[in-house]
């Protein structure tokens, strides 16, 4: 009551209200939308790339993960996370409790939002349209982060079994050449027919990538 007592309450008329709500609205949507969609590229990039894979070869795998990671996205969404949380919670007093739920209600609505939209190959037709040059706006953010000009893990089916390596044929029908070195690893055999869905971790050079571990690919 006191700043009204003293005249320092300024008084507007109702459209500024519906303007400002509307606006507040229109800002929430937008920064949703957003997230949802930096949240799907990052799944899309994961699945795309086989990132997800890495951190099961060890802790050179780990490292390769973390090198991986496209990480201005990640930061990205992190940004619009933190700033829904500000539009979601400033006109609540009650500080503490919506903190904690509201932050972790955006979370989730986020990454089951992205998974939604990758199995939904929403990425992947804009990803094949990068491909051929028709995405005019974000084609050189899909071409830089899901066509990686070195490719450390590649999972695809052995089309030849050569002296030193394997002949592999990608998901996206892509030939590599896995060459053997006495220090790759074979964790769960090394006997490989043309065929067998492998998965190849190591070094690459173009097409050609010397393989630290090579496994069969399992159901699992």
């Amino acid at each position: 009551m006191s700043p009204i007592e003293t005249g320092r309450v300024k008084m507007h008329p109702r459209w500024y209200f519906v303007i400002k709500a509307a606006l507040y609205l229109v800002g929430i949507i937008l920064g949703i939308l957003f997230l949802l969609y930096l949240v799907s590229f990052i799944i899309f990039i994961f699945y795309q790339n086989n990132v997800w894979l890495l951190p099961g070869f060890g802790l050179r795998g780990i490292r390769e993960f973390l090198v991986a990671l496209p990480w201005v996205l990640i930061f990205l969404a992190i940004l619009f996370v933190i700033l829904l949380e500000i539009l979601v919670t400033s006109h609540n007093n009650d500080i503490i409790r919506p903190l904690i739920y509201s932050t972790m209600g955006i979370i989730v609505l986020a990454v089951v939002g992205g998974e939604v939209i990758t199995t939904n190959h929403f990425h992947k037709s804009l990803f094949v349209r990068a491909q051929q040059n028709r995405l005019p706006f974000a084609g050189g953010l899909y071409r830089y982060y899901v066509m990686p000009r070195k490719r450390n893990l590649i999972i695809g089916d052995v089309s030849a079994v050569l002296n030193n390596g394997y002949q592999i044929k990608s998901l996206n029908n892509d030939i590599f050449t896995a060459t053997v070195v006495p220090k790759t690893r074979f964790p769960l055999g090394n006997i490989f027919a043309v065929g067998d869905k492998i998965i190849v971790f190591g070094k690459s050079e173009g097409n050609i990538i010397e393989a630290f571990e090579i496994r069969k690919m399992t159901e699992r």
